[in-house]
């Protein structure tokens, strides 16, 4: 097999990013020579998970911070977003493409961005093959409410346009089906993929050692929680039949109370080994509404008490779980809400068994776009 020279982009927002990645970048690292560019925590986990490795390479990229509106993106609230007056990302950024260039000897084969833009850019300055991963390119289909709590869908449609205006591929991960077939936002030829599903969560779904009454409470480290530490575990401790396994940011109010937690929760940080265990042994999650943890709770079967961040997607991915009873999407954690999940779990997970129609989570995402990945060097070289 002939040795291909890519590069992968990845957002460092958040994890799911990192997440749907690592499958696809882990099975062409065995043969291919490979240049990550990455920021934020995508950047940290590929340093450590690579770092034996030689065929890869992590490169430091700077992206800007993009405010959304009404209109798309807010001009003034982007050009005065402190991080972005504070980093020089004109020499970061150019810096990574001269080592990059240095690292390959030359021109990439094909550039793979999981929103992130600099290796786009990267891409376009060189005439490369660029083909993009994300979940939100789904929202150039027609059909999504225009607000939702005064969050837009033009939001994330001017994103997509501002970071890859053109790519030969553009491939939307989605947990569901999009609401229309047809696109009137674009001339972009959108391909939907069910979602990429990590390799350990994937050998969970064989296995039967589920307990009901244990939650998995998932909240991102990508914002602030709605409520502080003190009024949720209030709030769980009156569920004394349940078990509630924390995973949270090493930064939240959390961490400051973890010593003094009532006996039915424990609290762990997002990348600690025990996350695997907990998920196969959990029958539900409690969770903020990211597309990759949801994805996954779907791909196994579980129902999701979702809390939504504020970002029209995490808002329609809870939409889509409250209307199809796949769980419940409230604002923050009450009593009588989760008392109401924590009694509905049997018919929520039924309703997840049974559907047709809404969910893609039969098959591994990844197994198709390392096809069309494959594909498209195939048909270059």
């Amino acid at each position: 097999m002939k040795k291909y020279k890519l590069i992968f982009g990845v957002c460092g927002i958040g994890r799911g990013h990192i997440y749907r990645q690592l499958p696809i970048i882990s099975y062409f690292a065995k043969t291919s020579k490979i240049a990550i560019f990455a920021f934020g925590e995508s950047y940290i986990f590929y340093k450590d998970f690579f770092v034996n490795n030689s065929n890869v390479k992590i490169f430091l990229v700077v992206v800007p911070w993009i405010h959304g509106g009404d209109v798309g993106i807010n001009y003034q609230k982007t050009s005065s977003e402190p991080f972005n007056k504070e980093n020089n990302f004109i020499s970061q950024n150019f810096a990574t493409m001269e080592k990059a260039y240095k690292f390959f000897a030359g021109k990439p084969d094909l550039v793979v961005s999981d929103y992130e833009p600099v290796s786009a850019q990267y891409s376009y300055s060189l005439n490369v093959p660029l083909i993009t991963i994300d979940q939100q390119s789904k929202y150039f289909y027609d059909g999504y409410p225009d607000q939702l709590d005064n969050l837009s869908s033009v939001e994330e449609r001017a994103r997509l346009n501002l970071f890859f205006p053109k790519a030969d591929m553009r491939i939307a991960c989605s947990f569901f089906q999009p609401p229309s077939n047809k696109i009137t936002y674009g001339d972009f030829k959108i391909t939907i993929m069910p979602p990429v599903i990590r390799n350990d969560v994937a050998k969970l779904k064989t296995t039967e050692h589920e307990l009901p009454d244990c939650v998995l409470v998932y909240l991102s480290p990508y914002s602030s929680f709605v409520q502080n530490a003190s009024e949720v575990l209030t709030i769980l401790a009156k569920f004394p039949k349940h078990s509630f396994h924390f995973f949270v940011s090493r930064e939240s109010d959390f961490k400051k109370i973890k010593q003094q937690l009532p006996k039915n929760i424990k609290v762990n940080f997002h990348g600690d080994r025990e996350f695997f265990d907990v998920l196969r042994s959990a029958g539900s999650a409690i969770c903020t509404a990211g597309h990759t943890f949801i994805s996954e709770m779907m791909f196994l079967n579980k129902p999701v008490y979702a809390i939504p961040l504020q970002t029209y997607e995490q808002k329609y991915n809870a939409k889509v779980i409250e209307d199809n009873e796949f769980g419940i999407s409230r604002h923050k954690i009450d009593f009588e809400s989760l008392r109401y999940f924590l009694a509905g779990i049997a018919k929520f997970e039924h309703n997840i068994a049974i559907n047709k129609n809404i969910l893609l989570n039969k098959e591994l995402g990844q197994v198709r776009i390392i096809d069309l990945i494959e594909k498209m060097l195939s048909l270059s070289f």
